[in-house]
């Protein structure tokens, strides 16, 4: 799944290029040092920031976001469409893709409290781990101990959630059944994904794309509502955090999270 009509691997225009260079100029206006450089880095053309960040066609850039979504709009529908008696997640996944309204599975960035996308932010849907499996949503951060990554599991937001006692129902340990699957193909096959850097980014790949470190590999199911948890489900959540690097979050977590991303510079 593309996020964008343009592609972004390729060079700017003679245009974007000059627009590029003359706000370079406005950051370092002593001559070109960098002692008293100015940051203008939003104001660099749309095409420059993707092209020169690590994955041009997935670069997540909270100022394009601003500029090209009702944000207002896009929450109330997807809020309505939450509460919509028949909804299931494929809806939910439709509902943000015909919007490109990717802005909200990256809102998990918050949601989870993974303090991982100031510098940098990527987002690969439908991000597949060999012929096997499929991952909902890649969420990749970097901040200032390297890059992560968040794998995104949706499941339904109604539909057998938790049970009476608040232990997880079976939607729950279907995703988490998934999510492990996730973990164990990749701490066994994750040199297989080289070739997919490589294919969609212009630079060398970082250590983090190329070694495996279970530290920077995380893992988010999403299914139910608010109302769903009781309070046995969440001392489980704590527990599959703290122990298995698995965040469960219900769709309100998600989205009161989109909710408040314009609030924000970064993801």
């Amino acid at each position: 799944m593309v996020l964008y009509d343009r592609n972004y691997m390729l060079e700017p225009t003679p245009e974007e290029i000059q627009q590029y260079e003359e706000v370079r100029m406005r950051e370092n206006p002593q001559n070109g040092r960098e002692h008293g450089r100015i940051n203008l880095y939003s104001q660099y053309p749309e095409a420059v920031r993707h092209h020169r960040s690590l994955f041009p066609n997935n670069h997540m850039d909270l100022i394009d976001t601003k500029n090209n979504l009702n944000f207002e709009a896009i929450n109330q529908e997807f809020y309505d469409l939450l509460n919509t008696p028949s909804v299931h997640e494929q809806l939910i996944l439709n509902h943000i893709k015909d919007n490109r309204a990717f802005y909200i599975p990256m809102a998990i960035l918050n949601a989870g409290g993974f303090m991982i996308g100031n510098h940098e932010s990527y987002l690969f849907p439908e991000f597949s781990l060999g012929q096997s499996y499929r991952a909902d949503y890649l969420l990749v951060g970097k901040n200032s101990g390297g890059y992560e990554f968040v794998f995104v599991e949706f499941e339904n937001p109604n539909k057998n959630i938790v049970l009476q006692d608040g232990t997880l129902g079976m939607t729950f340990r279907k995703g988490i059944d998934q999510v492990k699957k996730w973990s164990r193909w990749l701490e066994g096959h994750y040199s297989a994904l080289q070739e997919f850097w490589q294919m969609n980014t212009l630079k060398p790949l970082p250590n983090e794309f190329i070694s495996y470190k279970s530290a920077a590999m995380h893992f988010v199911v999403v299914a139910g509502r608010r109302d769903d948890f009781k309070t046995e489900t969440y001392d489980l959540r704590k527990e599959y955090r703290r122990e298995q690097h698995i965040t469960l979050l219900h769709y309100d977590n998600l989205y009161e999270a989109a909710c408040k991303v314009a609030q924000y510079y970064t993801f």
